[in-house]
């Protein structure tokens, strides 16, 4: 199995060398209600964009339901977990500024339908004050297994919002230190995008990137930071072989349906190395290792995840951040080089608690960020596209 899946990663579709690296955004984005300021409607939305001409798609396994409108240029917008969140999934581009143009026009659009509905869209990372429950989930078939086998513990996950960046890769060895130096950046990433404190209907000061702590409600040995780097392609695919594989998709009788597995990957007996079958359950299981950051042999990106969502004026700030630090290896691992691995580590959780004031070792994020924003400009410039100023 481990020979099986490292191959998917090194037929993946890698940036050429001599190429700008491709980028890619995925944003979350709250919808309230503008009266009540409770968790809005996010299916109305791409109801309204499917009328206007964009494509429509349906979920897999309850056919039957609208979840997602995708235009030529402008990208998909789907509903992602929560009932009020949708999600604006970018096509790739190497060059930000491009990204950028579509997500202005998608969003502006967006704002407009939602006010048709009598809502609006919040640039935060958690809804203030719609708490989390069964029934705030858009009832796609693989949120009912999510559900089964994580319990109440997984209800918040529809309150929150985060901004997401696929980044191209070289190669499976920058694949991988790319999700290892962005694994310890968590926290300062966090600490920028710090941006979940008010949930509830109250303000949470030592709470303000709320999001990060709740994946740990549920699922502490899938999400976050790991214990150590992963350093090589190969101790990355044995994590994910050990890993649990959480649900597959299957044909029964005609009839597309999910089911609970539960099994490492490596060893799960309903695995099938054959008919092209394998692919399909990497890419499942992909999608449910819920790291900071992980390698996506699907786009032969890496994503990175800790972002809370960002008031609409902060546009691709820190999109172009993330990928200007991809861009300037030498001076990103000088700078990794500092601390020890563990404090990077712990800085994940000090960030989500205490933002700009949470610690790496013994100095605070704030004292780092500095050196972080020049060696981001730094990277950006390089590619001489003038993303520097986004």
């Amino acid at each position: 199995m481990n020979t099986a899946l490292r191959q998917l990663y090194e037929r993946a579709r890698f940036v050429g060398a001599q190429s700008p690296r491709t980028v890619g955004v995925e944003d979350e984005l709250l919808l309230v209600n503008q009266q009540t300021g409770e968790m809005g409607n996010a299916l109305g939305v791409v109801a309204r964009l499917v009328r206007m001409g964009w494509a429509p798609s349906y979920d897999d396994i309850h056919t039957h339901l609208l979840i997602g409108a995708t235009h030529p240029v402008l990208g998909t917008v789907t509903t992602d977990a929560g009932r009020g969140t949708l999600e604006w999934i970018s096509n790739p581009s190497s060059s930000m500024l491009n990204v950028a143009a579509w997500r202005g026009d998608t969003l502006d659009l967006m704002v407009v339908l939602a006010r048709e509905m009598g809502e609006v869209i919040l640039g935060v990372g958690r809804q203030p004050l719609t708490r989390g429950g069964k029934e705030l989930w858009v009832p796609k078939g693989r949120y009912e297994y999510l559900i089964a086998r994580f319990g109440n513990q997984i209800h918040h996950i529809p309150e929150t919002a985060s901004q997401q960046v696929h980044i191209g890769c070289r190669g499976t060895e920058d694949m991988v230190e790319l999700v290892d130096d962005f694994l310890a950046l968590s926290g300062v990433l966090t600490a920028l995008a710090a941006n979940a404190s008010v949930f509830h209907g109250a303000a949470h000061p030592d709470a303000l990137a709320s999001r990060q702590r709740i994946w740990e409600e549920f699922a502490p040995e899938r999400v976050g930071v790991p214990a150590q780097p992963f350093h090589t392609l190969n101790r990355l695919i044995a994590w994910m072989c050990e890993s649990e594989y959480l649900f597959r998709k299957e044909e029964v009788g005609g009839i597309t349906r999910y089911a609970l597995d539960g099994q490492p990957f490596g060893t799960s007996e309903s695995v099938s190395l054959a008919n092209g079958e394998f692919g399909k359950h990497a890419r499942y299981h992909e999608a449910c290792l819920w790291q900071d950051a992980r390698a996506r042999h699907v786009f032969g990106t890496v994503e990175v995840r800790p972002c809370c969502q960002q008031p609409q004026s902060a546009g691709l700030a820190l999109p172009a951040l993330c990928l200007g630090l991809a861009e300037n290896t030498s001076d990103r691992r000088a700078l990794l080089g500092r601390h020890p691995w563990d404090a990077w580590r712990a800085s994940r959780n000090s960030a989500a608690d205490h933002g700009m004031h949470g610690m790496v070792g013994l100095i605070p994020i704030h004292a780092i960020l500095p050196d972080v924003l020049a060696i981001a400009e730094a990277g950006l410039r390089s590619r001489g596209l003038g993303e520097e100023a986004l």
